[in-house]
């Protein structure tokens, strides 16, 4: 029985050894097998960095010797309604064999405002060159209505898919205007702006910016327009008042310019007269913002003050409201 137990442990001994033998190949074998799928992801990975900077490289042989030049520049729209004629673009590349139909252009144009802050947001849109282009070509380009109305710009520049290749295409842009007049020049409102004193006091009754003002959205084309005062509710800075006191027009006008013109502090090295004009628009269906402008202006005297600033708020209007 005392050998048969001595033989019995050496057996026992024996399996766990080849268990352990066992365990310790699965998990060489495992760890191969990490070691492998490591292995082919760092590779993976590797080729789609070469596959990266291999785009970023064909993206600068689609670019290099390209050039956009605008060939026409259509007039002014109005909103709601298109362009009468398209922004024509010359696109022309002079370097490599790469054809130049197989760059795309983006244009950047400014669609809509900030509900908040009014500030401009812009849409972007690819824009193809004719296949059958050689080493230059031509693109014709007529957005759709304006929704808004706006003086700004419209950007054309090389299409970019990355960071790296938008700083190259910024590098080719170039802009023109992009200008769509206000569709309410016909539409019938009023204008009421308070001016005031350099001592910050306001001058109620009659407003000769305010005059000016109109005078010069007049020559801008607007028509049913005509000065009124609402000068007690514009010095609280009340637009519900406001507001309430336009319901005496029952319907019949269609907006409100209304702000102030005040005197901003004179530079100590300067005689110049220093104003600002802040100007909103209320459309008075329901009492909405439906612009805000501030301009400023420095001039020798009052009346050149007066009469320049009454142009760049005139223009800001016809090209915001």
């Amino acid at each position: 029985m005392g050998i048969s137990k001595r033989y019995l442990k050496i057996i026992a001994l024996s399996s766990c050894v080849f268990f352990f033998s066992c365990a310790s190949t699965k998990v060489d074998e495992m760890n191969d097998k990490k070691i492998d799928t490591q292995t082919k992801l760092n590779k993976d990975n590797s080729e789609q960095i070469v596959d990266t900077d291999s785009d970023y490289k064909r993206f600068l042989e689609k670019i290099d010797g390209l050039e956009i030049k605008i060939d026409s520049v259509p007039k002014d729209a109005t909103k709601t309604k298109k362009f009468d004629t398209p922004f024509i673009l010359k696109i022309t590349k002079t370097s490599n064999s790469i054809s130049i139909s197989d760059v795309e252009i983006f244009a950047k144009y400014p669609v809509s405002r900030d509900e908040t802050t009014l500030e401009l947001l812009y849409e972007t849109v690819t824009l193809k060159i004719d296949k059958d282009s050689d080493n230059s070509g031509t693109i014709e380009f007529v957005p759709p209505p304006s929704l808004i109305s706006v003086n700004g710009e419209i950007k054309f520049l090389p299409k970019w898919t990355t960071e790296k290749e938008r700083i190259e295409a910024e590098k080719l842009a170039i802009s023109v205007p992009y200008k769509v007049k206000t569709n309410l020049r016909s539409a019938g409102g009023v204008i009421s702006i308070v001016e005031y004193k350099k001592d910050g006091t306001a001058i109620k009754g009659d407003s000769i910016s305010s005059s000016k003002l109109l005078i010069n959205l007049i020559k801008s084309g607007f028509t049913k327009i005509g000065n009124d005062d609402f000068s007690s509710a514009i010095i609280k800075n009340d637009k519900s008042l406001i507001f309430e006191q336009t319901k005496r027009y029952n319907n019949t006008m269609n907006y409100l310019i209304f702000g102030t013109v005040k005197y901003e502090d004179n530079d100590s090295d300067s005689d110049n007269i220093n104003l600002v004009g802040e100007v909103y628009c209320m459309e008075l269906k329901n009492g909405t913002l439906l612009y805000k402008t501030i301009e400023h202006i420095s001039e020798k005297n009052m009346t050149d003050a007066r009469e320049n600033l009454s142009k760049k708020l005139a223009e800001s209007i016809a090209y915001g409201i």
